[in-house]
């Protein structure tokens, strides 16, 4: 018996009329961040291209502000749209919100948001139909002389987005406030403290943008990062602590995952990782576990409220060098198939067009192979979640209702094997079968390089697919969707 055959008659055969829904996402769960540092201009992660790090201050290098006016740009995000924009991270904490352009930075600040770069973000989240997701700046220069935090910034950047017509569908208070000793916070900040500052945050929210939803934690990690955190002498706020502190309660619980942290960060040790854990299994369930962990968290202290990523990506810092490349979406794919399945509503992938773990490749927009994932996803997939069990570790198989589909199905198959695998299934679908090119910096989908046409058209073939019947072939280190719009699935009407 063949090692393809093998592995379809352990996966079994799908009935996709049979499976039932036992979860469902938010329309806009394929989401993205665009970091502050883009949108004022700063210093962020330093492109590989550019050489080997010589120091710690050598990760980061010096970009201009986004174009956030780029037609390519936009024509890319409408098309993985509606999203949420979030427009947050460790930059934006200590950016300045200014009531007119040119105003230099003040004490306690590392960068200046002015009015004109605001009115670009409100007119490129109206364009691409974004919803936009803040945090607070929480830096020295936001405290008063006993380190309490003041409001005062806040709601200038809520009645700044109010101004230009930006929806704001959340606020959270502190990016990743588990890992309180690189947040900027005074020394000796104490969950109590972080009590205090929360409830004057949510005030500031509810009183400014009542329609807003609260976000938080948005701790980092599961239950390992302390220990690992305080191996690198970093301070930390426990997550269990944090989330019972926020009072009154989150709308929408928050967390960020990286499996891992790029050797910008991390050449050795538990976060540190190699090419080989790209399609490991148990590297990849580490998705899992940290959502485990926090949908704990979430149970105990704020039941039945969403459960948002607000952050992840291959790996923190950047992403490594595959992160750019094919090697990294059968990760990319599955990640977003196990937190749907996991009960998770919305994933923001860090970042739309910044360093190597971007969608886009920041120099001239062009597409890289995770966006063509991305795309297939927004293309395809719906918002109700079917039950698929994985009878193979090395076959990850989803299913989701077929989107704008009445009664359709949509698979998603990723096989991290190194032989051939396939997927059965009752009825005929169109299979979109995706694998590296060209040193897997780009994408064959069906056969056919996955190229922008004339003024950045996409490629026709992404909403052709292939006629297939009863069953589906996955290669090694492939991802492949299936549409089954005559599944006549009772789930999915």
């Amino acid at each position: 018996m063949s090692a393809l055959v093998a592995l379809a008659l352990a996966a079994g055969s799908i009935d996709p009329a049979a499976l039932r829904v036992v979860a469902t996402v938010d329309a806009r769960y394929l989401s993205y961040n665009v970091e502050m540092v883009e949108v004022t201009g700063g210093r962020f992660w330093k492109p590989y291209r550019e050489g080997p790090a010589k120091d710690a201050t050598d990760r980061y290098s010096y970009r201009p502000p986004l174009d956030l006016a780029n037609a390519r740009l936009v024509k890319l995000a409408t098309a993985l749209g509606p999203a949420y924009v979030r427009v947050s991270g460790t930059w934006a904490s200590a950016t300045y919100i200014a009531a007119r352009d040119g105003n230099t930075v003040p004490t306690g600040f590392t960068t200046v948001l002015t009015p004109t770069q605001w009115r670009r973000l409100s007119a490129f989240a109206k364009a691409t139909r974004g919803e936009v997701v803040l945090s607070a700046p929480t830096s020295p220069g936001t405290r008063d002389g006993k380190g309490v935090w003041q409001p005062q910034q806040l709601e200038a950047l809520l009645r700044q987005s109010q101004a230009v017509g930006i929806r704001v569908a959340g606020v959270a208070f502190m990016n990743e406030p588990n890992l309180i000793g690189l947040t900027g916070a005074p020394a000796g900040y104490s969950v109590a403290d972080y009590a205090r500052d929360y409830a004057n945050f949510a005030r500031t929210v509810r009183r400014v943008v009542p329609s807003a939803r609260l976000l938080g934690p948005g701790a980092v990690g599961g239950a390992s990062l302390g220990p690992i955190a305080a191996l690198g002498g970093v301070r930390t706020l426990p997550a269990p602590d944090l989330i019972a502190a926020s009072k009154p309660n989150v709308d929408v619980y928050t967390y960020h995952h990286y499996g891992a942290v790029s050797q910008r960060c991390a050449t050795s040790g538990p976060l540190s990782t190699t090419i080989a854990d790209a399609r490991d299994p148990e590297w990849l369930a580490r998705t899992e576990e940290t959502l485990s962990y926090h949908a704990g968290l979430r149970d105990m202290h704020a039941k039945d409220v969403p459960i948002w990523v607000t952050e992840t990506a291959q790996a923190a810092c950047g992403g490594a060098p595959w992160a750019a490349t094919f090697v990294d979406t059968p990760r990319f794919v599955d990640q977003l198939g196990r937190l749907a399945r996991g009960g998770v509503s919305a994933v923001f992938h860090n970042t739309l067009a910044a360093s190597d773990y971007a969608l886009l490749d920041e120099r001239d927009f062009a597409p890289r192979p995770n966006y063509w994932a991305a795309l297939l996803w927004s293309r395809l997939i719906g918002t109700k979640v079917l039950n698929l069990p994985n009878a193979v570790p090395t076959l990850r198989i989803y299913a989701h209702c077929l989107k704008d589909a009445s009664g359709g199905v949509a698979l998603i198959a990723i096989n991290l094997g190194t032989t051939a695998a396939a997927i059965d299934f009752k009825g005929r679908g169109r299979v979109y079968a995706m694998a590296g090119a060209n040193d897997d910096r780009a994408v064959i989908l069906n056969g056919t390089l996955l190229t922008l046409g004339a003024n950045d058209t996409l490629p026709p073939g992404l909403g052709n697919g292939v006629s297939v019947n009863g069953s589906a072939n996955v290669a090694p280190g492939g991802v492949v969707f299936v549409a089954l719009r005559q599944a006549s699935a009772k789930a999915c009407r």
